[in-house]
């Protein structure tokens, strides 16, 4: 299978993927992320895995050649980073569809925030974030 990583950052997905697909397609707008996410996938000796930077509203694959896509932690930081989130993350949303092939999942991760060692409730914006994620 073909499985897309979307917002891959240093690649904990990407990595835990790679055992198992035929295909990795890393995807992160930093490249400096995506750097370190390279150097871990070939010290594991993970040729199948690819990296692009861009950014996750324009997807460089063709339509309907993804078999999973995943998504870690990632669509949240719209939520500071855009005034209109609710737009942007829709459009990254439409775009993994696009990608998806007929009936493919698309996996979700968020959490009460990142770099926490103990859970904590999420920010106001997060929360605004993951009630329109659940309500629509």
């Amino acid at each position: 299978q073909t499985v897309l990583d979307i917002g891959a950052g240093t690649g904990r997905l990407t990595m835990l993927a790679a055992p198992t697909a035929a295909r990795v397609i890393a995807v992160d707008r930093a490249e400096a992320m995506l750097a370190v996410a390279r150097e871990r996938a070939a010290r594991a000796g993970f040729g199948h895995v690819e990296f692009y930077a861009c950014d996750h509203r324009l997807l460089p694959l063709p339509d309907q050649s993804v078999d999973l896509a995943l998504a870690g932690w990632t669509f949240g930081h719209s939520t500071g980073w855009d005034e209109d989130w609710k737009t942007e993350i829709g459009r990254s949303l439409d775009e993994a569809f696009r990608v998806l092939k007929p009936g493919a999942p698309l996996i979700i991760f968020e959490t009460l925030g990142t770099g926490r060692e103990t859970p904590a409730p999420p920010t106001e914006a997060l929360a605004a974030f993951y009630a329109w994620m659940v309500d629509g």
